[in-house]
């Protein structure tokens, strides 16, 4: 039962209840959705003005599926008449683009040529983005497909990607495999370009790193879709917030009130022997509980989670300006959202006052278990789809082979000559300190180097400087121990002390119950570097470590001193 409002005409609300013998719930949604589609355009609604709101992303590649099968078989005449473009956030990710997939799976194999994986999503990728055929054929043979698809020397081709920058490493491979020439490949790669450019200006330039950001972030990166595209649109209820549509339509409401058949972890903060002497406490939640320590945690959970998918109906819900249908099983799971919404919608309620209220069952039908209330709104104005003008991109247009400019994302200067050193302590000891907690042995130091080239804090001369010094330091006997092989060693690891701080010895030697600590100096010697030194130590033995050593290494003139 709910309140009437007035001022507001038009509208409508339809909600179908599907009986299980009919078949499949998924499957007869998927099977009505198209119709409701062409019903709403006949009623004057665009493809644009429809929202699919669905709980979860694989209910909406089922959904987009669907209506692209649907349209494939429907014949001219249909697809003359309605409308059945549809688009996602899903099927806009960057991920989903061949070219972009191959770019991503040849950087997988410029680091691991012997990734026949890789290759093979290549070959199948290139395949897919430049329209060739033969994406389908078997793919175990990948280098003699390769050497038949690309030209000669693209192994060489990509060796040579190997010290590039990597955005420049993209241009050159669109160029070099001409991924740029298909149109439907420009918006992406447009926008993959900007994502690595982003990356660029605010991480490292290397392709590992690269690939290793892509891989946690990769998947999120998305086109943008312009307000002004005609295409029905599905995404998930989160992302449908702050938004609206004439029409939305809800396939799927069948999710649980509660946790379902989820059982996640919840941590509490007891109250009772022993479990208080704990902060907090993580426990599985399921219906047990009830008759535990932890029934209050239990039904203080029970309880969000009801009222955050009620909240989550509510968003759907409330998507809709002019007209808004869903689809429910007639015989719900207990205690799910459809259940709840076929009692409200059935249940004719006791009244309670005179106030005027409008009883929901009275707009339920028995007969063909629909919920319909309201009317379709006065048609809208219709534009005839052959008006729509639209305009491609023509392609990507990758950069040429021009020498280009060689910018140094760091502004610090490392290398400055002996009257200007003073000043420059502070950046030289970042700088060397950051190389040399990437070095385990000796065999690091060229790859540590070099990383400080690629992300451009020096030049390609100074690092090979950089490489011959460390190089000539780590000869010292009581130096090269430190950086020997088959050890366990820690570097810039922070330590918790009891009264709460963090300390970060820059290097840790473990072996056994023996620990030996080193921190690197920059400068002349002073009595505040033993003191921090030794306090390192003492934070060691502390920790059980019997036998715990701690040296300083004043590196410009390679000097060791141990601290007692």
């Amino acid at each position: 039962r709910q309140m009437c409002h007035t001022g507001k005409e038009g509208g409508l609300v339809r909600i179908d209840f599907l009986k299980k013998e009919e078949g499949d719930f998924m499957m007869l949604v998927l099977q009505r959705l198209p119709q409701v589609i062409e019903e709403l355009q006949d009623k004057g609604f665009r493809a644009s003005d429809i929202g699919i709101l669905v709980r979860y992303n694989n209910e909406g590649a089922a959904v987009i599926n669907s209506i692209i099968g649907y349209s494939a078989a429907a014949g001219d005449e249909k697809n003359n008449r309605y409308n059945y473009s549809i688009v996602s956030g899903e099927s806009l990710f960057l991920n989903a683009s061949p070219a972009v997939k191959f770019i991503i799976a040849l950087f997988g194999y410029l680091l691991n040529p012997s990734d026949n994986l890789s290759l093979a999503v290549m070959i199948r990728s290139w395949l897919l983005a430049t329209g060739k055929t033969g994406s389908e054929k078997d793919l175990s043979e990948t280098a003699a497909q390769a050497d038949e698809l690309w030209p000669a020397d693209w192994k060489i081709f990509i060796s040579r990607l190997r010290q590039k920058p990597v955005f420049e490493a993209v241009e050159q491979i669109i160029r070099y495999f001409s991924l740029g020439s298909a149109g439907d490949n420009s918006s992406f790669l447009h926008a993959f370009q900007d994502a690595v450019f982003e990356y660029s200006v605010n991480f490292s330039t290397d392709i590992q790193s690269f690939l290793e950001w892509w891989e946690l972030y990769g998947p999120d990166k998305s086109l943008a879709l312009s307000d002004r595209q005609d295409s029905i649109k599905v995404m998930t209820i989160h992302k449908a917030k702050g938004l609206e549509f004439r029409a939305v339509i809800v396939p799927f409401i069948t999710w649980p009130l509660g946790h379902g058949r989820k059982n996640p972890i919840i941590w509490v903060n007891p109250s009772e022997e022993p479990f208080n002497r704990l902060s907090l406490v993580p426990v599985k939640y399921k219906t047990d509980l009830q008759n535990s320590f932890f029934s209050p945690d239990y039904n203080a959970e029970t309880y969000n989670a009801r009222i955050d998918n009620l909240n989550l109906l509510y968003v759907a819900f409330t998507r809709a300006r002019e007209v808004l249908m869903g689809f429910c099983p007639d015989e719900p799971e207990k205690d799910s959202v459809a259940g709840w919404i076929k009692s409200v919608l059935t249940v004719k309620p006791e009244k309670a006052d005179d106030k005027p209220l409008l009883d929901l069952p009275d707009y339920f039908n028995p007969g063909n278990n629909v919920f319909l209330a309201g009317d379709y709104p006065e048609p809208e104005a219709m534009q005839h789809r052959g008006e729509e003008r639209t305009f491609g991109a023509g392609g990507y247009h990758a950069g040429g082979d021009l020498p280009g400019l060689h910018i140094k994302l760091h502004g610090e200067k490392w290398f400055l000559k002996q009257d200007e050193k003073q000043k420059s302590k502070l950046n030289y000891g970042r700088l060397m300190h950051d190389i040399l907690s990437a070095v385990i042995t000796p065999e690091d130091i060229p790859g540590a180097v070099r990383k400080m080239v690629l992300d451009g804090r020096i030049t390609e001369k100074e690092g090979a400087e950089t490489v011959e010094r460390i190089s000539l330091a780590l000869e010292t006997a009581q130096v090269k121990e430190w950086f020997g092989p088959d050890q366990k060693i820690l570097t810039e690891k922070d330590i918790l002390t009891p009264e709460g701080d963090m300390k970060r010895p820059d290097r840790i030697i473990l072996s056994g119950n023996k620990a030996t600590v080193v921190d690197y100096k920059f400068g002349n010697i002073r009595d505040e570097d033993t003191r921090q030194v030794a306090r390192y130590r003492r934070l060691l033995t502390d920790m059980g470590y019997e036998n715990a050593e701690a040296f300083i290494w004043y590196v410009d003139g390679n000097k060791v001193i141990k601290v007692e």
